[in-house]
């Protein structure tokens, strides 16, 4: 199964010759067939010509027609000869203003690469403009990273009962459904970091001669809670002519892979059809549709069932067009939330993020200050105290002391159940430590370890606490100020006496 492949004016593969410009905008209300594909014309009011490569077995040149023929003009200003390989093709003659129509194709030619040229002959300043290119790619052709036309008669539509063909499908049933597998893809022949997804326009008609009060119906992709679109057919009462190639609604851009969409007709007899001209799935970004395009221009019309020759491919959009987040329900019941939930959902990724980034920052910061301060602890000089008292044990006095080797981290702990005998002046056994300043319990961790050493012959021997590095204790012989060196941390003990 083959599908049109469309290729806009602005593709740079589209080779140009001559003083050709490009158009954004001015086209659109022209007619009543649309605006112009993805927005955009060239244009040119002099001679000159465009060629374009393919490999299929159909081409299609299609383009905006300011100046039809007519009994009175009969030939064609601008005039357009196209020739495929160097074989001349059919021109159509256009008796009607309006976009995308048909300018000249062919079908039928081997399956191989192509070449068609289209050269352009004005006079009188007459603009001859070019929309877009569409070739059909032989069987087996992967298109599936390409601009896709989708017409009515494709296998992977589903039409359940209660359509009919009228100007492509048609239907006036209520309950009517009708489902289409698609792909959904990235363009690929974007950079890698400039990649997005594709998305599925659904473009119909109103008819005049048709019902054209306001109805509903809905669609689904891949099981999501369904859309609700408008079907209103007043456009076409009020411009008295049929209205072709109004874009219905378009889907949100999909990841690669199959997706299915369901669309459910709502209205009846009474209101206006839900039709269908063909599909078009847009390539990202590149992919919107403009929205800007004013009221159609009361021209000659053609009768009904001659669409056959006109190239439509987007058109008017309703504001905003229908689409959903296929991420979340929510804005599926309601097309308005979307954006909201976006920006919602953007502003929480924000949040939530910064909160990250801060608590990682404090993280870092909490570790290098421990590290800095048990390294500048670790470095802090050892000291050793000298105590110049002794206690000496009554007879009676009892001894638990838990012996532990220097550095194992628990401290002596001695304790009598009889009363001790101080005498002051004395130099003697060491002093047990706090290990916080200002608080009478012990902490966690002994003296790093002791050693004795003699001071002069007649000095006994002075048994010396090495403590951890900056804490000493000093029992001072008085009371008093006390003014001790800032590096080290100094607990003053009260003055020992001896009991009488």
């Amino acid at each position: 199964m083959s599908r049109w492949i469309v290729v806009d004016d602005t593709d740079p593969e589209i080779l140009y010759s001559g003083p050709w410009f490009q158009d954004v905008g001015s086209l659109n209300g022209l007619g009543n067939y649309g605006s112009p594909y993805q927005g955009t014309s060239h244009g040119i009011d002099a001679n000159g010509n465009f060629s374009y490569s393919f490999q299929g077995t159909g081409v299609i040149v299609a383009g905006s027609v300011l100046f039809p023929t007519s009994s009175k003009s009969p030939v064609s200003d601008p005039s357009w000869a196209c020739s495929v390989d160097g074989s001349k093709i059919p021109t159509n003659p256009n008796t009607i203003a309006g976009n995308r129509l048909k300018l000249c194709g062919t079908e039928g030619l081997s399956d191989g690469p192509h070449n068609i040229t289209v050269e352009v002959t004005s006079s009188d300043q007459h603009t001859f403009w070019l929309d877009y290119i569409r070739y059909l790619p032989p069987p087996g052709v992967n298109s599936d990273n390409a601009p896709l036309r989708i017409e009515t008669s494709d296998s992977q539509i589903s039409y359940g009962p209660g359509w009919k063909t009228y100007n492509g499908q048609l239907t006036q049933q209520t309950g009517t459904t009708l489902s289409f597998v698609f792909q959904g893809v990235y363009d690929l022949r974007q950079t890698l970091t400039d990649l997005s997804g594709a998305s599925l326009l659904w473009l119909g008609f109103y008819d005049n001669s048709l019902p054209s009060a306001a109805t509903t119906a809905t669609y689904s992709v891949d099981g999501v809670k369904p859309v609700t679109f408008v079907l209103d057919g007043t456009a076409a009462q009020v411009a008295g002519a049929v209205q072709y190639n109004l874009p219905f609604f378009q889907t949100p851009e999909l990841p690669p892979g199959n997706h299915t969409i369901q669309v459910v007709y709502q209205g009846d007899a009474q209101t206006a059809p839900l039709s269908l001209l063909f599909f078009e799935t847009n390539e990202g970004s590149n992919g919107s549709v403009n929205t800007t395009s004013s009221e159609p221009k009361s021209i000659p019309l053609p009768s009904r069932g001659s669409s056959e020759s006109i190239e439509a491919t987007s058109s008017q959009l309703p504001n905003p067009l229908p689409s959903i987040s296929l991420t979340t329900q929510a804005a599926a019941s309601n097309p308005g939330l979307s954006s909201n939930l976006s920006k919602s959902s953007s502003t929480g990724a924000t949040i939530g993020g910064a909160l990250g980034g801060l608590t990682l920052l404090v993280s870092i910061f909490v570790a290098i200050l421990y590290r800095r301060l048990h390294t500048k602890r670790r470095k802090i000089p050892q000291f050793a105290v000298m105590d110049p008292f002794y206690l000496e044990p009554s007879p009676t006095r009892r001894s638990h002391a838990a012996e532990e080797t220097p550095n194992q981290g628990r401290d002596v702990v001695s304790h009598s159940s009889a009363p001790a005998n101080f005498k002051h002046g004395r130099l003697g056994a060491p002093v047990a430590r706090n290990s916080q300043i200002g608080r009478n319990a012990l902490g966690p961790r002994g003296p790093v370890g002791s050693y004795t050493v003699s001071i002069g012959t007649s000095s006994p021997p002075l048994q010396v606490t090495e403590l951890y590095p900056g804490e000493v204790q000093v029992r001072d012989e008085d009371s008093g100020l006390r003014s001790h060196d800032g590096i080290m941390i100094v607990q003053d003990l009260p003055p020992a006496y001896v009991l009488s």
